[in-house]
């Protein structure tokens, strides 16, 4: 006669039963040999939770099995054949179908009405006592996290993990190379690319010990860990860490929890709040003003933003009515990114290139203007109301959140619809609290000085009458240069404007067009502009 043997332990279960791969092969084949098999083959899985059905070592024991027509399938008990009872019934029918008789080294199991019954609550018991496990594992690890302790090392560069006090402790040395990188970024407006470079060629190791990747500078340049706060309970990643055993359509994918479950846990800060948020908006002037494949030309490329949903406005193309022509627009983002469409019109791109640009000649041509518009009083008023909406459109959004758990939750819509509105709300809040930042450091900021008037004042001497003869190159790169946003709506456009922080006093008016800057910008809301 032959058998197959099947054993099976995960670190829970070789903590709680003592059960060793080696102690139950050998208890399966005694099992085997008394029940007078000759051959013997054993199969099993380590390391792999009874909760997935399609286990490596399971799969090619009950492919043997159906090869050799063995008499017996031997495990040392139900949980050791799965720890869920609809898949233990699975299995135990397969294997029964083969004309095998299924076998518990630590259970008599009769294939009769009442042998059945028993082992139908075995693998019920054993299903409840594995949630349980895990709800008390997870509670522990909750309440350690509210005392402001780390459940787990989270690996993060520039911190080294004490596990005595599981707490996080900044590596000085790391950390210099993050505080550079940061500075780089903030001072110098540099590449991720140009980070990378600079690292590599300095010799300096990744966290890897490696070289340096540009992903990996991403990551450390918009990782929100370094501003002090880290969150434990954000991400539900039940059930991944055996995707590798499960088919494509099985696969379990992370998701975002409610903010409200969402656990701070403090760790020692290495860069200061304001110079995070400097390189987060340098980042993303980066990203809205990086060149794209497009079908015409966009003065105002990457700088328009919706005033009513605050999404941004792309360049669009369409033909006329006729069909002769192209006719060239902004368009808003949202009106197809969420759900019931912004209804901001779409813009004529002459209309509005045309009103900016004439803003852009006043400023240059009449620098005062541009101060007297800089200093407004009611500047602040403004941005502190729009402040204030954009407040409560985050607010709005993470209820939209919460309703949206509370419908999953009670089973009346599913995961991918959830996915899917989740990404779109959180694309949301992302560009909501990407202008909140952009309104803050707005407020926080003083006058212009007397040394960048007197740039602006250069520059409207050299420039002069030239201003309207102008390439389009040339004109964008002007734009660029004093423009850091145009807000849209469908009655007003609001240009926001930069001067660099930095300005090249070597210029000479007698020798040259003036030096553009290149540094950190300040920006000033101007006027209004009627449309």
């Amino acid at each position: 006669m032959r058998a197959i043997t099947y054993v099976r332990v995960s670190t829970e279960d070789q903590a709680k039963h003592g059960y060793s791969i080696e102690a139950q092969r050998e208890a399966c084949r005694k099992k085997a040999e008394d029940l007078g098999a000759i051959i013997v083959e054993d199969f099993g899985d380590e390391g792999v939770s009874g909760s997935i059905l399609n286990r490596p070592g399971l799969d090619d024991a009950l492919a043997r099995l159906k090869e050799t027509k063995a008499s017996f399938f031997i495990c040392m008990d139900p949980d050791r054949l799965a720890r869920n009872l609809a898949h233990q019934l699975i299995i135990t029918d397969d294997i029964e179908k083969t004309g095998a008789k299924l076998i518990f080294v630590n259970m008599d199991f009769q294939n009769t009405p009442e042998g059945r019954l028993f082992y139908a609550m075995r693998g019920a018991i054993s299903e409840y006592e594995k949630e349980k496990i895990k709800e008390r594992s997870r509670r522990g690890k909750i309440q350690k996290a509210k005392q402001g302790k780390l459940t787990h090392n989270p690996r993060i560069y520039g911190y080294d993990y004490d596990k005595e006090s599981s707490t996080l402790i900044v590596n000085q040395e790391a950390a210099r190379v993050i505080t550079m990188m940061y500075r780089w970024m903030a001072e110098e407006r540099i590449s991720y690319y140009e980070v990378t470079r600079r690292l590599n060629s300095m010799g300096i190791p990744s966290p890897r010990n490696s070289v340096w990747q540009k992903a990996t500078v991403k990551r450390i340049l918009q990782n929100p860990a370094y501003t002090g706060t880290i969150y434990f309970n954000r991400y539900n990643t039940e059930g991944r860490k055996y995707n590798r055993y499960r088919s494509e359509k099985e696969k379990v994918s992370t998701t975002i929890r409610p903010e409200e479950e969402w656990i701070p846990i403090h760790i020692p800060q290495i860069i200061p709040d304001k110079l995070w948020l400097e390189v987060q908006a340098r980042l993303s002037n980066a990203r809205r003003l990086r060149p794209g494949n497009t079908l015409g030309e966009y003065l105002l490329s990457g700088l328009v933003v919706c005033g009513l949903c605050g999404s941004p406005c792309s360049g669009v193309q369409a033909k006329s009515k006729t069909g002769d022509k192209h006719l060239y627009y902004y368009r808003c983002a949202g009106r197809t990114r969420h759900k019931n469409g912004c209804t901001l019109p779409y813009i004529p791109t002459k209309e509005i290139e045309e009103q900016v640009w004439a803003k852009i000649c006043e400023w240059v041509l009449t620098p005062a203007l541009f101060l007297e518009e800089a200093n407004n009083s009611n500047q602040k008023t403004e941005l502190t109301k729009e402040l204030h909406q954009v407040e409560k459109a985050i607010r709005a959004a993470q209820q939209e959140k919460q309703r949206l758990t509370y419908l999953f939750q009670k089973g009346l819509i599913g995961i991918d619809d959830v996915e899917r509105n989740l990404s779109d709300i959180q694309e949301r809040i992302g560009i909501l609290k990407s202008r909140g930042q952009e309104i803050e450091r707005e407020l926080a900021r003083g006058d212009i000085t007397l040394e960048q008037l007197s740039y602006l004042e250069d520059m409207g001497t050299y420039l002069g009458n030239k201003l309207n003869s102008l390439t389009f190159a040339e004109r964008q790169r002007i734009v660029r240069m004093v423009v850091s946003q145009v807000v849209a709506t469908p009655d007003i456009i609001e240009v926001f404007a930069r001067l660099s922080q930095t300005i090249d006093t070597s210029y000479n008016p007698s020798c040259g067009r003036p030096a553009l800057p290149g540094g950190g910008g300040r920006d000033y809301k101007s006027g209004r502009i009627l449309g």
